[in-house]
């Protein structure tokens, strides 16, 4: 029986920052994350380290996803998100990835915030969605063809 958790192959629960979250952290939903190992995002694949992710502050779209530097000093990547709900919201910031053949970066399907009941889904390019829902019992990934307005959501 394949539930939608037993598709998600790992998920990592990360602290913010910060215990007192402030109000721009809250709007912006400001996460610190450590990684040890690479990282595969739609665009490109983040080296270990700890870097920043942020919603781009656009009242019109809170779906672009900013990666930062450790020290939010230089933008490492922009990229194009779709909404995940959750059933059970948690207290900690929740990064989900998905299924991929050993020896390759970990894939990131979705990062939610602590109390959000949803979160962002990356959406990939078409070549690399067929190659992650080849690992995941054809799981949908989300695909954009290029071109960011042209996000598709998965069929749930």
């Amino acid at each position: 029986m394949n539930t939608h958790l037993e598709r998600i192959a790992l998920v990592a629960v990360v602290v913010a920052a910060s215990a007192g979250i402030g109000s721009a952290q809250v709007w912006d939903r400001k996460t610190v994350i450590t990684t040890d190992e690479a990282m595969q995002l739609p665009n490109m694949v983040l080296q270990p380290g700890t870097y920043v992710v942020k919603l781009l502050n656009d009242d019109g779209n809170r779906h672009i996803v900013q990666f930062f530097d450790k020290s939010e000093q230089h933008l490492v990547t922009t990229v194009i998100a779709i909404p995940n709900r959750r059933v059970r919201p948690t207290g900690k910031s929740v990064f989900a990835f998905w299924e991929v053949p050993a020896g390759q970066p970990k894939a990131l399907r979705a990062w939610f915030y602590p109390g959000d009941d949803f979160g962002q889904e990356f959406a990939y390019p078409k070549e690399a969605a067929s190659r992650i829902t080849s690992n995941n019992n054809g799981a949908t990934v989300p695909i954009y063809d290029e071109k960011p307005a042209d996000v598709q959501a998965p069929a749930r």
